[in-house]
């Protein structure tokens, strides 16, 4: 898997190519639930793809509310300020559709700095045994 998703805390997910450029797109940011409040502050910072505008649109628009997923072959790179239980619910969807059992997923917590790995199988039996 190598695509990248924008996932709402419900559980929405929509495929995009880079995320910052989607979310700058107003039309995917108004379809997807992204408040204009944010989308009118990062529409004004350029992207520099690999910089620090380029991070401070993701964080603004984590902190709204949204995870950042991407697909890098055998792993998958998630990245959320939201709580960590509540990440891992909302990502379940779309994971349990893209996933192998030996897929590795990374979550990021970039509010509190703690990451957790597990593989996708073991993530499966941790959302069965908790009824999330």
């Amino acid at each position: 898997m190598r695509e990248g998703y924008w996932i709402t805390l419900s559980g929405r997910a929509e495929a995009v190519k880079e995320h910052c450029d989607a979310m700058q797109n107003p039309d995917f940011a108004r379809n997807i639930g992204l408040p204009e409040s944010v989308f009118e502050i990062i529409k004004e910072i350029s992207n520099d793809y690999q910089g620090p505008r380029r991070q401070r649109i993701l964080r603004l628009v984590m902190d709204a509310g949204f995870i950042r997923l991407r697909g890098h072959g055998e792993w998958v790179a998630i990245e959320f300020t939201a709580p960590t239980e509540a990440a891992l619910r909302a990502c379940r969807k779309l994971l349990d559709q893209v996933c192998g059992p030996f897929t590795l997923l990374r979550f990021g917590n970039l509010q509190t700095g703690d990451t957790i790995e597990f593989f996708y199988k073991e993530f499966d039996e941790r959302m069965k045994q908790h009824d999330l």
